[in-house]
């Protein structure tokens, strides 16, 4: 399903559809978490970059150069997350696909 907000494009995805993103060695997907650092740390999906949504606008750019690099987007309950995936729309990123909230993630999750 495709959100549009404005200028805004973005895709809502399911886990396993983002479970098969992930796995695909053809492409490199970035699996971008947004909750703050703690939440992050009590336990986050293997892989994930942690981001928080505080500071997208100013630190996004560095972590992640190409605006056209798949970017699957989680939070706690999908809120973060949806706010991330239009901010960074917003400001280019052309393949974002936001996952929703870790709570609904039925796979195995890190603790750091």
């Amino acid at each position: 399903m495709e959100n549009t907000t404005f200028n805004t494009v973005y895709k809502n995805i399911l886990p396993y559809q983002a479970i098969n993103m992930i796995n695909d060695i053809s492409t490199y997907t970035v699996l971008l978490d947004v909750r703050r650092s703690d939440e992050y740390n009590a336990g986050h999906i293997k892989g994930a970059v942690n981001l928080p949504l505080s500071r997208i606008l100013t630190d996004c750019r560095r972590l992640l150069p190409d605006t056209k690099q798949e970017i699957i987007v989680y939070c706690h309950s999908g809120q973060r997350s949806k706010t991330a995936c239009i901010q960074l729309s917003n400001i280019g990123y052309t393949n974002v696909y936001d996952l929703g909230g870790i709570i609904d993630w039925p796979f195995e999750v890190v603790i750091s």
